[in-house]
């Protein structure tokens, strides 16, 4: 950000560049600003005078960390230091509504971490029955169910099913259907772990 003192502008860099209609290298630290000034001459002529305007680089102070619960930091005056213009940031505390939303935001946030661990935790199911091991994730359990369901009235027939580990194994319909049942229960303790310190569901 770049600071004019006299008019009290800020603009970015991009701005800067097309405001002044220039190229500027980045982190130039001073750019002048040529403004020709109509301005009263002897006997009441008018002349044109030129004016430098300089816009600084504009440093900023270190975000405020560490606030408390009930504060927030923002913009404040841009003060010269040693040479240097500085954007200073000012702590307020929050409104009654400002901190209600807030708690809100956070509550949301937790959620959706929560959510996003869900998944990955449902993503990564595995259940072992009979010492074999069957992935149970939610695409699992989709071609799992389908061969259950082709198959409801002859479960003592077999079929040939990929494992966890990778290998290929000859199982009962029925042992399916029971590493089925398993993986339907862990997804279902999975699913509600977000909502356990809440009272809404999605």
């Amino acid at each position: 950000m770049y600071y004019n003192p006299i008019t009290k502008e800020t603009k970015s860099h991009y701005e800067l560049c097309n405001y002044l209609n220039a190229s500027i290298p980045h982190d130039t630290e001073e750019v002048e600003q040529v403004i020709t000034e109509s301005v009263e001459g002897s006997e009441g002529t008018e002349q044109k005078e030129p004016t430098i305007h300089i816009w600084y680089l504009l440093s900023e102070q270190q975000y405020p960390e560490n606030l408390a619960e009930d504060e927030k930091a923002e913009l404040g005056d841009i003060k010269l230091v040693d040479g240097k213009y500085f954007q200073t940031y000012n702590i307020t505390k929050l409104s009654e509504e400002e901190l209600t939303e807030k708690k809100k935001q956070q509550e949301a946030q937790v959620l959706i971490s929560a959510k996003n661990a869900r998944s990955n935790a449902v993503q990564s199911i595995i259940v072992e029955y009979d010492n074999m091991k069957f992935d149970g994730n939610e695409i699992a359990q989709e071609r799992m169910s389908r061969a259950v369901l082709a198959n409801i009235d002859n479960q003592d027939s077999k079929i040939k099913w990929v494992l966890a580990d990778n290998t290929v194994a000859e199982i009962y319909i029925w042992q399916l259907k029971k590493a089925l049942e398993l993986a339907t229960k862990k997804q279902a303790e999975l699913w509600i772990e977000p909502y356990q310190n809440t009272d809404t569901e999605e």
